[in-house]
């Protein structure tokens, strides 16, 4: 089975919003062009990003003026684990490793879809 990988936005109401880690590479940022955009002050142009190497999800902060946060501590590289936390500006989003078959991450693929 093939392993997916999964940041999961908490809103401030207290939802979730899925992003499915597709790419080899995911940009996080303010810029129209980032694959995950969060268009506010403190998040930078390209804010950090995201690489899948080796089956590991690799997380690189890009020069931002704030940082970035891996379970609420200053990073500028890190490894990220299943449960971990990654904090861009105000934004905080869960990293999720689920299979293919699992339930959970089959609604939220239908979640994105609409």
């Amino acid at each position: 089975m093939q392993q997916n990988i999964w940041l999961i936005m908490k809103t401030a109401a207290g939802g979730e919003r899925p992003f499915r880690l597709g790419k080899q590479r995911t940009i996080i940022g303010r810029e129209v062009r980032s694959d995950v955009r969060i268009a506010l002050p403190t998040v930078a142009a390209q804010h950090c990003d995201l690489t899948i190497d080796d089956g590991q999800l690799r997380l690189r902060d890009l020069g931002s003026a704030h940082g970035t946060l891996h379970n609420g501590r200053p990073v500028r590289e890190a490894v990220l684990a299943d449960a971990d936390r990654l904090t861009v500006g105000p934004v905080t989003f869960e990293v999720r490793f689920a299979e293919d078959d699992d339930p959970v991450v089959a609604g939220e693929a239908q979640a994105i879809a609409r």
